[in-house]
């Protein structure tokens, strides 16, 4: 019900920041709560509903004016909540057998290209940037399930990997041509097999 509160208390503002701010400090009670509790079913509510009211209000409410308050909202939502299984399974906090929770592992980039091509998909290589950035990020989260060499984190470890895997691939076409694409790919997937 507290995710529900804005829509119910129905305020319009001209600034999005009192409802962003909301969010953000919703969301780290529900990741703190959730960490403490190991309640992992607290961590895909806060991320559906967050999502899922966020996107309603960008499709009544978004305007250009609003692109640096969302943003940078975005860009903490993605963070923390791709981030929770990594420190889960670093931290050993219980429930650490969660890691599976699909939702939070592949659900998260998934939204997060979809905002972003919201966003920045009119700017010129904006989505390109967004890509290579969230590559890097999650090449950075599955190095540091690696530096741990857990046998138990191995399968997270490699699907983090994937997903950065994933989105470099695809900020490639959107950053060149097709000729410099097509080099880069062969030389993808010549270290693909390697691999």
């Amino acid at each position: 019900s507290a995710f529900l509160a804005p829509v119910l208390a129905g305020g319009r503002s001209d600034t999005r920041l009192p409802l962003f701010s909301y969010f953000a400090l919703l969301n780290v009670f529900v990741l703190g709560v959730s960490w403490f509790k190991a309640w992992r079913s607290l961590n895909i509510a806060g991320f559906v509903l967050t999502l899922l009211i966020g996107m309603a209000w960008g499709v009544d409410h978004y305007r250009h004016s609003h692109y640096l308050v969302t943003q940078v909202f975005v860009v903490l939502f993605v963070a923390a909540y791709s981030a929770m299984p990594v420190a889960t399974a670093l931290l050993r906090v219980p429930g650490l057998a969660a890691w599976h929770e699909g939702i939070l592992l592949f659900g998260v980039p998934l939204a997060g290209v979809g905002l972003q091509r919201a966003l920045v998909g009119n700017l010129e290589y904006g989505l390109a940037w967004s890509a290579f950035v969230g590559a890097l990020w999650y090449f950075m989260l599955g190095g540091l399930l690696r530096r741990r060499k857990a046998p138990a984190n191995a399968i997270l470890e490699m699907a983090y990997l994937g997903i950065a895997g994933v989105l470099l691939t695809i900020s490639v076409p959107l950053a060149f041509g097709a000729r410099l694409t097509s080099a880069l790919w062969a030389v993808e997937g010549c270290a693909v097999l390697w691999l």
